[in-house]
């Protein structure tokens, strides 16, 4: 009967062992990073990183031919998000199509007067503005990946994205659109 409990035991010696083996493969499949300190009948997790991995991409994969300083990519279920540099007076930006509450008054971007299409984030903050879109073809950024153009940074997200400058920055995420910073007023018509 001794052998017996001791072939048990260490059978299920090697199934708690082959366990930790198994969640570390996981872990690290899923890209959580644990440290684990591992003895014949305990594991203890040291640290556990909790936040995603975010990856930086090259400015230059979303590059408009043609037009220097120009950045073009899709987030989310295709929504599209533009890149402009400062000039002729107006501060760099990042523009985003999103979808604004019911209720949201019109605004005015040179002849488009009507309810807002999209998000524009600058160093000053965000406000809501009228784009077109640009022609098919831009490239989609991942989600978990950041594009920086300057002072402005874009992640996206799985259902969405969030974009931040030193003035500002809105997530929409989920089809729910919110802003941090300075909120600059839109122009009425």
């Amino acid at each position: 009967m001794k052998r017996t409990v001791t072939a048990v035991t260490a059978i299920g010696l090697m199934g708690v062992l082959a366990g930790c083996a198994d969640d570390r493969a996981s872990d690290a499949a899923s890209g959580v990073d644990t440290s684990t300190t591992t003895t014949a009948s305990t594991r203890t997790v040291a640290s556990t990183q909790t936040q995603p991995r975010i990856v930086e991409v090259d400015p230059a994969e979303f590059a408009t031919a043609g037009s220097p300083g120009y950045y073009r990519w899709t987030y989310a279920a295709g929504k599209e998000c533009a890149a402009a540099p400062a000039m002729n007076g107006m501060d760099a930006a990042v523009y985003c199509s999103a979808s604004f509450p019911a209720g949201t008054p019109d605004v005015k971007n040179d002849i488009f007067v009507g309810a807002p299409n999209s998000i524009r984030v600058t160093a000053e903050g965000t406000e809501a503005t009228i784009q077109e879109s640009g022609p098919p073809g831009a490239k989609p950024l991942p989600a978990g990946s950041r594009i920086t153009i300057g002072a402005l940074a874009c992640t996206a997200l799985p259902d969405g994205i969030t974009c931040n400058s030193d003035g500002g920055g809105f997530t929409f995420e989920g089809g729910v659109l919110t802003r941090t910073g300075t909120e600059i007023p839109p122009t009425t018509p």
